[in-house]
């Protein structure tokens, strides 16, 4: 039987440079936008004395965007971090694992029926119940993890085997999603494909503090795959 090698650890450079460039963007979403603001505007508004404008703009539009893709980023590095360690492939990730398509199945599901039935007369984005998506993309993606697992262990569990059956399953259930949208996705095509794409458009605090809790139990319970 043929044996996985262990992954190899990162060169020694990759951190400080990383770590370099994470200050260097969080500052340049800060001072960049869609609506140009005087770099000193900008200060006064991180300080509390700027306008209105630029208080709004920055402190309640770009920040809580900026934490909110900095919390998500983290929750993707370390599902990626996971299943590369599960699997010992470099290049697994949720999405070649099939984990990322039984969430998105699920999540079109959600919005093309449950939407459906729940207000059939109206395609606005705010009175769609937004709030039970998440839980079903997860549930979603929970259960095409076991359908992997299941079909991995009964042929043989091991790290190569799960990766196959994940492509496997994954193709599957993209294509199920895709069709779905082709043939009853109509006026509702472009909500899905900005919920599957993924957007931080009109992210606000709560949205960060809501992902908070969770990225740090992720962050403590990843420790000895990091530490690794």
């Amino acid at each position: 039987m043929t044996t996985t090698p262990a992954l190899k650890r990162p060169n020694p450079w990759l951190l400080p440079l990383f770590g370099l460039l994470v200050p260097v963007s969080i500052i340049a979403a800060v001072f960049l936008g869609a609506v140009d603001i005087p770099a000193d505007d900008v200060l006064s508004a991180l300080s509390g004395n700027g306008s209105a404008e630029a208080q709004s703009i920055i402190m309640d539009i770009r920040l809580p965007r900026i934490v909110t893709g900095m919390l998500a980023g983290i929750q993707f590095a370390l599902a990626g971090l996971l299943l590369q360690t599960i699997t010992r492939n470099p290049l697994a990730d949720p999405s070649l694992m099939g984990v990322s398509q039984g969430a998105t199945l699920t999540a079109t599901i959600f919005l093309l029926f449950t939407v459906y039935m729940v207000n059939p007369d109206s395609y606005s984005v705010n009175e769609l119940p937004i709030r039970w998506l998440p839980a079903a993309g997860m549930l979603g993606g929970m259960a095409a993890g076991g359908v992997i697992y299941f079909l991995a262990f009964r042929l043989d569990l091991s790290p190569l085997r799960i990766t196959l059956c994940g492509i496997a399953v994954g193709a599957v259930l993209h294509a199920v999603a895709i069709g779905l949208i082709a043939g009853w996705g109509s006026a509702r095509i472009e909500i899905i494909l900005e919920w599957l794409s993924g957007s931080l458009y009109a992210r606000t605090w709560d949205h960060a503090l809501f992902l908070l809790p969770f990225t740090v139990a992720a962050l403590r319970s990843s420790r000895p795959s990091i530490a690794r």
